[in-house]
């Protein structure tokens, strides 16, 4: 089989090295091939015009995959915040490598992975989009928030696209309860319903449903109590999602980095109780709505808003912008809100993309860590 492949990134390199050494399949020119697979960092208006069926990687890995008689049990998570502490938080407890958009693309261990009991996957809206055969035997929605509509171009192709992963009534699904009202279906287990663990470095109400999640999967698939509270007694969180990097003489420190997004910093800053100061930084992905500052307000007695936004203030409410603190550069923010509070929440919860001051938000989270040790 002829397969083009579109982009040159890690999804890419992996699937060109997949080829390298198959003995029926052979990398070609798009305009050549049978199938092409495409990067999920291309949007569907910058695929060449091409016969030929653009499919993702995900897609493409899963296709060899259903062609052995053995077929593992597949669980797939997608949503705007929280997928990636779901995924390796499921993969930590069976012992198993997860793959997708957490980082290792599938094809790039197929080998391996088709002779496991199960695939765990982490699917960007990017790949669902191009994945029309793609069956997990567990999906999950975490939630939907508006996010990547530069890629998607409106809410609407967003949702679709995640809304992929539920293929039939024989999947176990996982949706919030607003979901599953817009979907109208009444099988879904509602992920507000399940019960918390109380795995303690589960720290803040959105990441208690992460754990619930977690959980409700791994006793589904017939794990016993005492060996997945064992197994998730040594699992750590992935680094910057409501991570306390300093708590001691009543102020507590949290290093939020990858809340890239409005919504994501709401639930951070639900999740917290008592006196809090926010700091926001980055480039928002919209401007700020009067319900969301609201909101924010309402939770936080102080608001520190740094690099872009403090260049930028015109994408707050006039009304809001008169009662935020700005700074230049995160670090003076920083340094600031530690001088300010001698007890209570920090919460570095950006809301925004990186890009202003930093290459990612690992880059940003690890600043903001530096400039905290430099002060305490």
């Amino acid at each position: 089989m002829k397969i083009g492949v579109l982009g040159n990134g890690i999804t890419a390199t992996a699937v060109r090295d997949f080829l390298s050494s198959s003995n029926d399949m052979v990398e070609v020119p798009v305009e050549d091939a049978d199938i092409v697979v495409t990067s999920p960092g291309i949007p569907p208006r910058d695929w060449p015009k091409t016969t030929a069926e653009i499919i993702s990687d995900i897609e493409f890995a899963y296709r060899i995959i259903k062609q052995r008689k053995k077929q593992p049990v597949i669980i797939g998570v997608t949503g705007t915040n929280g997928k990636t502490t779901v995924t390796a938080g499921i993969a930590h407890a069976l012992n198993q490598n997860p793959y997708g958009n957490i980082g290792t693309p599938l094809i790039a261990n197929i080998d391996h992975a088709q002779n496991e009991a199960y695939i765990i996957l982490e699917l960007s809206s990017f790949q669902l989009f191009s994945s029309p055969s793609l069956y997990c035997d567990v999906a999950i929605i975490m939630n939907i928030e508006p996010d990547h509509l530069d890629w998607h171009e409106s809410l609407d192709h967003y949702i679709n696209a995640k809304k992929n992963i539920i293929q039939s009534p024989n999947q176990t699904v996982y949706l919030p309860q607003r979901l599953a009202d817009l979907f109208q279906t009444t099988t879904a287990r509602v992920i507000e319903s399940l019960p918390v663990p109380g795995w303690p470095q589960f720290l803040g109400h959105h990441n208690e449903k992460n754990s619930a999640i977690i959980h409700d999967v791994l006793t589904h698939l017939g794990i016993m109590m005492a060996p997945l509270h064992q197994a998730m007694s040594s699992f750590e969180l992935p680094p910057f999602r409501c991570e306390s990097i300093y708590s001691e003489h009543g102020l507590t420190i949290i290093n939020d980095s990858k809340a890239t997004n409005m919504a994501a910093t709401m639930a951070a800053v639900n999740s917290f109780s008592g006196d809090k100061l926010l700091i926001l930084c980055g480039e928002p992905k919209e401007s700020y709505s009067e319900d969301w500052i609201n909101g924010i307000f309402n939770e936080c007695h102080t608001v520190y808003a740094a690099g872009f936004l403090s260049q930028n203030k015109h994408v707050f409410p006039e009304s809001a912008a008169k009662k935020i603190v700005f700074f230049d550069h995160l670090k003076e923010a920083t340094q600031s809100a530690i001088k300010a509070m001698s007890c209570g929440t920090i919460l570095f919860s950006p809301s925004g993309a990186s890009f202003d001051e930093f290459q990612n938000y690992i880059d940003r989270g690890q600043a903001f860590n530096r400039y905290v040790q430099e002060i305490i």
